[in-house]
């Protein structure tokens, strides 16, 4: 009765190792729409994101500057700058009132990247975005009965700005011959509403839930590979790996197709490519913890592994982890304490990411020494060094055959291989070492 269980499993193995392995590809795309997902959707309808990232924005000089040069020109277009001058002008020198405005432009230009500086007007362009985003997800949200926009669409009013640079410059007051479209930027068109709300029911759902679906995925994927989980949670590691080295292809690839098609003049292009710099940086921080832990966790899953150097490693390191924890968990902290100190990824360098990151480092480095243990209780103390180390990994191979007998002979008890299996394997062994 066993023997004809047994040979129904190993029927059914190779579908089920094929339904493993679309599993953790499932997971894996999923999770890589996911990570576009959620970063959008904080991006665009998180208002103290879109707020913090406005205001990194004015800290750019390339960035400040293209602002500074856009609110000149709305001014010039908003004030009849000649005009001021000859009212304020005596009527002798009235006539050159002309030259005098283009002489001025420069002048303001660089006056307004100075005024961008100033601590009460980053208070008011923090204002201004805050306002005019909270009214956008109200619109988009469908909650705006009480939402006053502009002819139906939502705008960026910088006007205030414009009347504190024309006082900046010696044109007065002039808030009161402002156009009401003065200095004004459109978030979203009218005629946008409906596909906007759409999208954004869409973009909701898909960052709320993908990421669960891909873990769930993944989860299926190890409970369904018994005797294998080892190779799955590789496969997985992988997963991770590509999902960060994908997000970074596609925001290379992105960056320099949408810096081409919205900048029209060479200047703007450091603007422009400073300023997409900055809104996608999570994402970035993101892509690259991803691709952190994913090589963290296929060096783990091969230290852990059955190979012959893993397994070596394994025999050489159960003394060290047996008789000295405290020195395995004092060199783990030491490490940890390098890592942030360097901080290389944004993730090591807030609060949530260094707990998210450690717990699963010092996860990782338990289970090591659980398994290391199991498999090599025995295993004698000695001096060990450096040169032992590479002795170890390296092993000889009458012991690698001895380790990888042993590895099989415990997946044949626990019902991970069927006796042919086992059969085969041992036979293929011993051919190669003979």
């Amino acid at each position: 009765m066993a023997d004809a269980r047994r040979r129904r499993f190993h029927l059914r193995r190779p579908g089920r190792i094929a339904g493993v392995k679309a599993l953790v590809v499932l997971g894996t795309v999923l999770l890589l729409l996911a990570a576009l997902a959620i970063w959008v959707n904080r991006l665009v309808l998180e208002t103290d994101t879109f707020v913090a990232t406005s205001d990194e924005l004015l800290q750019d000089e390339e960035v400040r500057a293209a602002l500074a040069a856009t609110l000149t020109e709305a001014l010039y277009s908003s004030v009849d700058v000649e005009e001021r001058l000859e009212e304020a002008l005596p009527p002798a020198v009235q006539p050159l009132a002309g030259p005098a405005a283009s002489g001025l432009r420069e002048f303001t230009e660089r006056r307004a990247n100075i005024l961008l500086t100033r601590p009460r007007v980053v208070e008011t362009w923090s204002a201004l975005n805050r306002v005019t985003h909270e009214r956008f997800v109200r619109v988009v949200r469908d909650e705006a009965r009480a939402v006053q926009t502009e002819g139906g669409d939502v705008v960026l009013v910088l006007s205030p700005l414009l009347s504190d640079l024309a006082e900046q410059v010696g044109l007065g007051d002039v808030a009161a011959r402002l156009p009401a479209d003065a200095g004004t930027i459109v978030i979203m068109e009218s005629d946008e509403l409906e596909a906007v709300q759409l999208l954004v029911r869409i973009l909701d759902f898909t960052a709320t839930w993908l990421w669960a679906i891909a873990l769930a995925c993944w989860a299926l994927a190890v409970y369904l590979s018994p005797g294998r989980r080892l190779k799955t949670l590789r496969g997985i590691a992988f997963g991770l790996l590509f999902v960060g080295l994908a997000v970074l292809a596609i925001l290379r690839v992105a960056g320099n197709f949408v810096v081409d098609s919205l900048v029209e003049a060479p200047s703007n292009r450091p603007a422009a490519e400073n300023a997409f710099g900055i809104i996608t940086e999570t994402l970035k921080t993101s892509a690259r913890t991803l691709t952190a832990v994913g090589i963290l966790v296929i060096v783990g899953t091969w230290l852990a592994g059955p190979g012959r150097r893993g397994t070596a490693f394994r025999r050489w390191s159960a003394p060290v982890l047996r008789d000295h924890p405290e020195a395995v968990w004092g060199v783990f902290a030491f490490v940890v304490v390098l890592v942030l100190l360097w901080g290389p990824i944004r993730a090591t360098r807030n609060l949530i990411g260094i707990v998210v990151l450690v717990g699963l480092a010092a996860l990782g480095l338990w289970a090591f020494r659980r398994l290391t243990l199991s498999e090599f209780p025995d295993a004698p103390a000695g001096e060990w060094s450096l040169r032992d180390a590479v002795g170890g990994l390296r092993g000889s191979r009458a012991d690698s055959h001895i380790a990888q007998l042993e590895r099989l002979t415990a997946l044949r008890n626990q019902g991970a291989l069927t006796e042919e299996e086992f059969e085969a394997q041992k036979a293929a062994l011993l051919g190669s070492s003979a």
